[in-house]
């Protein structure tokens, strides 16, 4: 009777090796990436929240009453408008607009030119926003200075501000420097574990550990390479009975 060869172990051995070496490879590369990733989105979150709270108090003032006006401009004339609208009145001049809806809604007798209720209606926002700027300004600085006690500060100023002795209260309140809270962290996905990047031996440690994948790669290239030769495909697993009769 012939000599049955060996199946080649080794090489199967050496293709899941090479699987495992050129998977563990990909898994690092990916995992690099997602650190870098992921510290670059920390930095910037970080410069931003620094450059928030080191901005000029002048600045934070500027930035709000321009959000006020814009704020109060498109509410104020999407109000005029859809009332215009309702009274049928769309067809009128701005001005005429105005004088009519003082006069139906507050019953206040305009008798200036159209183009001086134009100039006064448009010089409403401005002059709403700079009182309202005014008025936060202890919030808006407790706000800037990351204040630790933003909360007490922005509901005294709001119930009570208008008293004048509390306005004043909270804005020195909100100047007093008791340690700047913490910057509440970014919202980032998980950082991804160190030992995929750790260094050779965590590599070494992740590709001797076999995967699902890689297993199953392999198994394919084995069966590859043993199907062409008969007895090599008999001799990986107990041949049937009338099988061993028949050699």
């Amino acid at each position: 009777m012939a000599a049955v060869p060996k199946p080649a172990s080794s090489f199967t051995k050496a293709a899941l090796l090479a699987l495992k070496a050129r998977q563990a490879q990909t898994e690092a590369q990916y995992s690099e990436g997602n650190l870098a990733k992921r510290a670059m989105q920390m930095a910037q979150s970080t410069a931003g929240t620094a450059f928030q709270a080191k901005s000029g108090f002048v600045a934070a003032i500027i930035w709000t009453f321009i959000r006020l006006v814009l704020l109060l401009g498109v509410v104020l004339g999407g109000l005029l408008y859809f009332y215009a609208d309702a009274e049928g009145v769309t067809d009128l001049e701005f001005g005429d607009i105005v004088r009519y809806a003082l006069h139906n809604l507050f019953n206040v007798q305009v008798r200036a030119a159209d183009d001086d209720v134009a100039a006064a209606a448009i010089a409403v926002p401005f002059v709403a926003a700079a009182g309202l700027t005014i008025y936060f300004l202890p919030a808006i600085n407790a706000t800037r200075r990351n204040h630790p006690h933003y909360t007490p500060i922005l509901f005294f100023n709001m119930a009570l501000g208008w008293t004048g002795a509390v306005w004043l209260i909270c804005l020195l309140w909100s100047a007093l420097t008791f340690g700047d809270r913490p910057p509440a962290p970014a919202a980032h996905a998980p950082m991804p574990q160190p030992a995929a990047v750790a260094g050779p031996w965590a590599k070494a440690k992740a590709a001797a550990q076999p995967s699902a994948l890689s297993i199953a790669s392999g198994r394919q290239h084995a069966k590859a390479v043993a199907l062409p030769n008969r007895d090599i495909v008999m001799r990986t697993r107990p041949l049937p009975i009338f099988w061993r009769r028949a050699r």
